[in-house]
């Protein structure tokens, strides 16, 4: 699109990732290194800033104190699937405002494509304890997007996940204790289990020996059916409930991806 004309004239300087799409982990980390600010603030492609007084809320949330702030966001919520997989608002699991100093402290994001995020918290949490800064929440500062649109975008991101979930997991076990670390990894690859369980619960009608193979999928089924219950209570939005069957789409796109990078077919970085 016009992205790069437009923003040129306005005065903006623009960095080209080169070659292609290197995963979003790529393009923070060297756009942070080349800001002249003391603050930097990473959106996505599908953000859409309404507030004209965003960067002066910024400004007065940051003392010598914060090292990185946690905005709201809103999501649009235009489709069923976004409404199926995602909150129409709340607050960021991660910060999206940092200070540029601490940043680069802790060494950005890890190049990867699942849970940079994830990893990010951990290491700006470790930092932040030790120096005596902080993390604030921010419901005045906030971020409008898309979640995940369409099918095709839920698969695409689900296959993206399932290829960097190697790199991911290596880098978590350094970051965090071994239990801790099993932990994070089984539950994020909870949807290729809820899938595989799926798979042998539904085998299980021809051979009854593989029921109990499928288990897991029971299990999963009644605690994802009462979540989504409490938060069609919670929230009105009945497309919650569509999340049951979203789980076994994304669990099979996401094995995909996982065998692409274990089988060495596809290793790269970018979605």
């Amino acid at each position: 699109d016009a992205t790069r004309t437009i923003a040129r004239s306005h005065g903006a300087r623009v960095l080209e990732n080169k070659p292609g799409r290197r995963g979003p982990a790529f393009g923070r980390n060297r756009g942070a290194k080349a800001a002249r600010g003391e603050l930097v603030c990473f959106l996505d492609a599908d953000c859409v800033i309404e507030d004209t007084a965003f960067v002066q809320k910024i400004v007065e949330t940051v003392d010598d104190t914060v090292a990185g702030i946690k905005p709201y966001y809103h999501n649009f919520h235009t489709s069923w699937v976004e409404r199926a997989v995602s909150h129409e608002k709340g607050a960021s699991m991660e910060p999206r405002i940092f200070r540029k100093s601490v940043f680069l402290a802790v060494g950005g994001f890890p190049e990867i494509g699942l849970g940079e995020d994830q990893i990010m918290i951990k290491k700006i949490d470790s930092y932040v304890k030790k120096h005596g800064l902080k993390i604030v929440v921010a419901p005045e500062i906030v971020v409008r997007g898309n979640a995940v649109e369409s099918l095709y975008q839920l698969y695409r991101q689900a296959v993206w996940y399932g290829k960097t979930y190697v790199p991911f997991v290596t880098i978590l076990f350094k970051e965090t204790s071994f239990v801790e670390g099993v932990s994070v990894a089984l539950a994020t690859f909870l949807r290729p289990i809820y899938f595989l369980s799926f798979v042998l619960f539904v085998l299980s009608f021809i051979v009854p020996s593989l029921f109990i193979g499928g288990i897991p999928f029971l299990a999963i089924f009644v605690v994802l059916v009462l979540k989504s219950l409490i938060e069609v209570g919670r929230e009105g939005n009945a497309y919650r409930l569509l999340r049951v069957g979203l789980f076994v789409f994304f669990g099979a796109a996401m094995l995909y991806g996982f065998l692409l990078n274990v089988l060495g077919i596809d290793k790269k970085m970018g979605a």
